[in-house]
């Protein structure tokens, strides 16, 4: 039907589909059994074909539990009246062998005019629309109106998720270098690695586009293994200089149930010294009701040696409860405190109050994002001894930084970034 509707249609043609999803399929099943369930499709298969007949569309079942009503009309104001009277249509209760029934539904709306800016679009890109279009309405209320704009952001993280899971699996991630500043001792003490990548389809990726797509689709703990492997081969070389890597760990990694182990077991089976790695986690990680869990993989962690760092202190949940039942023995205040702090008293007050706390409870603390010699100059007066920004240096490559490792002759030999 919509292939020959899409060949005879002209330049003022106007139609629209609704695809229909019942989020709650599984949990009817599970609660109420399969015979129950077979009835509510039916009985929401004829719901969706009587409202398809009172605005004149014809309606069709897509899969199990998934429906298209297809009608020739584009005005949105008719459009959004249509979608309110079905979602009213299916939320209403119903009674199946004694039970009562109330069944929540995601709308995806897409309209011919729409997809036609560009090109006709075949049969399979409606569908394919109108699949996108519903998984969206999952996020958003239950409703979607997908345009063009939507599709192609969508279709682009498709792609980018596909190329991304190719370059973990190929090895086409790098990882990058980016020094700490010990000022007790004028010299590079550790080194954050970072991941980066270079896609061939898609130029540079920043971490923060590539690592929630990473956690999201549960290429998190492959990316984690591969870091750790890397930072373990790159420590063999850089323990000799008596400088540290630390690497970031995911909220999702920490939820492995081997994840202490696993770690533990590599780093023994290195031969490294422990104090050769830190292993650096973010406030998140430690809230929602994970505490015990996390405290727990982490004292195996740091029973093993590794340092644990606390990232971008001050950006999330800031609690200093956390912090004494982690035990960490490293607190990274976070840049936006740093920016601008040789002028704002504001941000100099808060700043000496981490310290001073953090201090108390044993904590070295190192500032992050230092830019210029004034914020350096600042951070030092307010005791934090520890720092790491472009002032140092950006984050580089294994062979570059052993470079500057080499060059390096104390901060005074430092230009402001």
């Amino acid at each position: 039907m919509l292939k020959d509707k899409i060949a005879a249609a002209g330049a003022d043609y106007g139609a629209a589909c609704f695809f229909i999803g019942l989020d709650e399929k599984d949990h009817i099943s599970e609660v109420f059994g399969r015979i129950v369930l077979q009835k509510v499709l039916i009985k929401t298969a004829s719901l969706v074909a009587e409202a398809a007949r009172e605005f004149g569309g014809e309606a069709y079942s897509l899969d199990y539990g998934d429906f298209v009503i297809y009608c020739e009309e584009d005005d949105s104001r008719l459009l959004h009246s249509i979608v309110e009277k079905l979602r009213h249509t299916l939320r209403a209760p119903f009674k199946i062998e004694n039970h009562v029934i109330e069944i929540a539904s995601s709308i995806g709306v897409i309209t011919y005019q729409e997809y036609i800016k560009n090109n006709t679009p075949t049969v399979d890109e409606v569908f394919r629309n109108g699949i996108v279009a519903m998984n969206l309405a999952r996020e958003n209320d239950g409703i979607f109106v997908l345009d063009r704009d939507t599709y192609d952001s969508v279709l682009h993280n498709i792609e980018l998720e596909h190329e991304l899971l190719h370059a973990i699996k190929n090895g086409e991630l790098a990882l990058h270098y980016q020094p700490i500043y010990d000022a007790t001792t004028d010299r590079i003490g550790a080194v954050e690695a970072l991941a980066r990548w270079n896609s061939p389809l898609f130029g540079a990726v920043p971490p923060d586009v590539f690592i929630p797509i990473a956690e999201k689709n549960g290429f998190i703990n492959t990316l984690g293994d591969w870091v750790l492997d890397s930072c373990i081969e790159f420590a063999r070389t850089l323990s000799k200089m008596d400088v540290c890597i630390e690497f970031n760990v995911s909220a999702i990694q920490l939820l492995q149930i081997d994840f202490a182990e696993k770690f533990a077991s590599r780093v023994k089976n290195s031969g490294l010294p422990p104090h050769a790695l830190g292993l650096e986690i973010t406030e998140s990680s430690i809230a929602f009701g994970r505490e015990r869990s996390t405290r727990e993989k982490l004292e195996a962690v740091r029973g093993a040696g590794m340092s644990i760092y606390i990232d971008d202190f001050g950006t999330g949940y800031s609690s200093f409860t956390y912090l004494k039942d982690m035990e960490a023995e490293w607190l990274k205040i976070d840049k936006s405190f740093i920016h601008g702090i040789d002028s704002s008293k504001d941000k100099r007050e808060i700043f000496k109050a981490i310290t001073a706390v953090a201090q108390t409870m044993g904590m070295k603390t190192i500032a992050e994002g230092v830019e210029s010699r004034e914020e350096l100059e600042t951070v030092l007066e307010l005791g934090c001894l520890y720092i790491q920004g472009y002032l140092i240096a950006k984050p580089m490559s294994d062979e570059a930084l052993l470079r500057f490792l080499a060059d390096f002759s104390g901060l005074e030999s430092l230009k402001d970034a």
